[in-house]
């Protein structure tokens, strides 16, 4: 009995949601340590969430990053100041999931995306 053949994924390289463009791999911030992340063209923050535990830490940091490092102005900004985007992430091929899992699921890595309106 021959085992059915798995079918390929096709990856879609990391990304930015605002602009389309792929982000390069994930660094650690000089900054804002131990945050990793980096930054897109269009001047998008990413942050990464490996553990996909850490939603809270991404927030704080993504938003921080946005006010260069400025936390009472960044926990100053209201929902309207900025957009968000969080994206499932394959760390180990930067690339995207095709599906998050149960709208990004507890425990899946991510990419956390800010930007200021």
């Amino acid at each position: 009995m021959e085992r059915p053949q798995a079918v390929a994924r096709k990856e879609k390289p990391a990304a930015c949601p605002f602009c389309d463009e792929r982000v390069p791999r994930p660094q650690p911030f000089s900054e804002r340590p131990p945050a990793t992340g980096g930054r897109c063209q269009c001047g998008a923050i990413f942050v990464t969430d490996v553990t996909g535990k850490g939603g809270g830490q991404a927030l704080v940091d993504g938003l921080a990053l946005l006010c260069d490092n400025d936390v009472d102005r960044a926990m100053g900004l209201s929902s309207d100041d900025y957009e968000m985007q969080k994206l499932g992430y394959r760390p180990g091929t930067h690339s995207l999931e095709s599906r998050m899992p149960r709208h990004g699921a507890f425990g899946s890595s991510k990419l956390w995306f800010f930007r200021l309106r």
